[in-house]
């Protein structure tokens, strides 16, 4: 397991540009980004990273002898077409209010739980979709952001108060299917990867393609990417690849990977960091095994298998830092630290594909490929 980020460092603090003991120092940047973006990065991870360690959850965000309770409280069916049937990716607002989801059918949709009506049906994907987020931008209109195996990223924005929603970019150049994606924490970048073996990351202002990082001449294994995520700090970015390989690459380094980690020996197809920015968690929906990575130290932290005959979808830290969702062929909830289940939920007819804590953690939304959204929550 080769790495730069130094193995006695806080994750936020991994690039130092000094090498201490036991450290590895960084290399230095070959292609350099503009120094806008190169400024955004910076200030947004200055800022995040040195609130980091003293951040609490949310005033008034549940906790876990709250989350045990929870049971299905709603459902929303027969969201998408019935051929292909399913929603195959899922994000929400923060207050629980608005829902993004994409299909086996190609479309993003965007729902009202307020309403109980669906707002958009968005067309333009030609293959089913990967992922799906929804962008809140404080005093300007939401952004979804979708991708798909046909090998593009579309960024769709809402209309003035609430209006029709349209595309807005249609971010292309991956010649294999788009994987996964993650919205940078200044909500001002993108960053994509492929099967293709690259990454590539975007400006959503004007959809232009800031830089595109390739595979590393020399490094064993595949560069075939099947997840992403990205850390809370918006400087580490991780892809897991085809041959159960983690490449976590540092966004302003082009030149060298910041760790590369072995988790499955199947395809990594879910990661997830922490809020704290310390953990990782891995997943294959080929192998029914969670992974936690500790990365302060580049170890498998703790790891535990499901039973046999599941599958794992999505594995997904929470906000707060509290719970770790793992969904497939039920969803369970998790404590984090501790990883005692503390939920298992088992009332749906096909796969679920993702999962959401909304409403300071008060609700826990769930999208399957049965078209359902369920709801679940403490009893009322």
């Amino acid at each position: 397991m080769g790495a730069t980020i130094g193995f006695n460092q806080p994750v936020e603090s991994a690039a130092a540009p000094a090498a201490a003991d036991g450290d590895v120092e960084m290399s230095s940047n070959v292609e350099k980004l503009s120094a806008e973006v190169d400024n955004i990065i910076s200030s947004t991870h200055q800022a995040l990273s040195s609130t980091r360690k003293k951040r609490k959850p949310a005033p008034g965000y549940t906790n876990a002898e709250h989350v045990k309770s929870f049971i299905q409280q709603t459902t929303v069916p027969s969201l998408h077409a019935t051929k292909p049937a399913g929603i195959t990716a899922l994000d929400v607002s923060m207050d629980g209010n608005l829902a993004v989801t994409g299909g086996a059918d190609k479309t993003v949709h965007v729902y009202d739980f307020t309403s109980g009506k669906t707002l958009a049906t968005l067309k333009g994907h030609t293959k089913p979709v990967k992922q799906v987020a929804l962008i809140e931008q404080d005093g300007a209109g939401r952004l979804a952001v979708s991708c798909s195996a046909d090998k593009t990223v579309k960024v769709w924005s809402e209309g003035a108060d609430g209006g029709k929603w349209s595309l807005q970019h249609n971010l292309t150049g991956h010649k294999g299917e788009v994987s996964g994606f993650t919205v940078h924490p200044s909500k001002r970048l993108v960053a994509a990867a492929s099967t293709d073996q690259t990454w590539s990351l975007y400006d959503l202002a004007n959809g232009e393609t800031v830089k595109t990082y390739d595979p590393l001449e020399g490094q064993e294994g595949s560069f075939a990417y099947t997840s992403f995520a990205g850390h809370p700090d918006g400087i580490l970015h991780a892809g897991g690849t085809d041959d159960g390989n983690v490449r976590i690459w540092d966004i302003r380094d082009a030149s060298a990977l910041a760790a590369s980690l072995q988790s499955h020996s199947n395809p990594v197809t879910s990661l997830s960091f922490s809020e704290n920015g310390y953990y990782l968690a891995s997943s294959s929906n080929a192998d029914p095994t969670v992974k936690i990575f500790d990365l302060r130290k580049l170890t498998v932290l703790t790891s535990w298998q499901l039973p046999a005959e599941n599958k794992i979808n999505e594995v997904r830290f929470d906000t707060s830092a509290q719970f770790l969702t793992v969904v497939g062929t039920d969803a369970r909830v998790y404590a984090n630290k501790t990883w005692d289940e503390l939920v298992k939920f088992d009332d749906n007819a096909g796969d679920l594909t993702g999962a959401r804590f909304v409403d300071l953690g008060r609700k826990l939304v769930l999208s399957g490929m049965d078209r359902t959204l369920r709801v679940l929550a403490a009893p009322q």
